[in-house]
């Protein structure tokens, strides 16, 4: 009888010792695939301040690119108007030039506008990654915690028996 009791304890600590064992593997492998996912969140932050800043950059080079146009087109409207003998220095002819260079200026600002707006989105998306990393850090801690709950459990249960 004493040798049926024997066997039992055995054969219990080894189904305990077996289910630990697996519960750690199963630990390691959520830690591992949070490892991964983490590291691709961090992929994603860095990849969305970078767009962020290409935007950025793609809007300064725009307003550039519009604004040199633009005052050649200015400039060639304002000798040709000379050329036909219009007088530049006051009147309907300078408040046009006037109005022009204003337009060209509020179009420009409305390209650094809209390059800013564009590189928002990306910094919402690079914050919406640091978010979700912090979310993954606190499942990976969790995981840890509950592991070691685990085998203390089944270390209380052991010496219960």
């Amino acid at each position: 009888m004493c040798e049926l009791s024997a066997l039992a304890a055995i054969s219990t600590v080894v189904n305990m010792a077996s289910q630990q064992h697996n519960a750690v593997q199963q630990s390691k492998y959520a830690q591992a695939q949070l490892d991964a996912e983490a590291q691709a969140t961090a992929n994603q932050q860095a990849l969305a301040e970078r767009q962020a800043q290409m935007e950025i950059q793609k809007g300064i080079t725009e307003r550039e690119k519009y604004l040199r146009k633009a005052r050649t087109q200015q400039a060639q409207e304002a000798s040709m108007m000379a050329a036909s003998g219009f007088e530049m220095d006051s009147g309907s002819n300078l408040s046009m030039l006037q109005d022009q260079a204003e337009e060209t200026q509020h179009e420009a600002n409305t390209i650094v506008q809209n390059a800013e707006i564009a590189s928002w989105q990306h910094l919402v998306d690079a914050n919406n990654a640091i978010n979700q990393q912090t979310m993954l850090e606190t499942k990976k801690s969790k995981l840890g915690v509950d592991g070691l709950d685990l085998g203390m459990s089944m270390g209380r249960s052991l010496l219960n028996s």
